[in-house]
């Protein structure tokens, strides 16, 4: 595994303008973003929750994405040993 700060998908893509060679990258979400949507994608698939907007909801909302976070980035150590 190579750094988690790296674009999950990259896209290249040459072009020649009048001789000139030049390549295109788009790159879009970074590995550890990408692996901690999926991680937060399974962690609330499993829950029956309300989208109440209250501060007691905003706050568990945002344990939710930390601990997706910390999913992402134990399965980045993983890859890397």
């Amino acid at each position: 595994m190579t750094n988690p700060n790296d674009p999950a998908f990259v896209e290249t893509k040459e072009q020649a303008d009048d001789g000139i060679h030049a390549y295109i990258v788009r790159a879009g979400l970074t590995k550890r973003e990408y692996f901690a949507a999926m991680a937060m994608q399974g962690i609330i698939s499993g829950m029956q929750t309300r989208a109440v907007d209250s501060a007691a909801q905003r706050k568990e909302w945002e344990g939710i994405a930390r601990s997706a976070v910390l999913w992402a980035d134990a399965l980045i150590a993983e890859l890397n040993k």
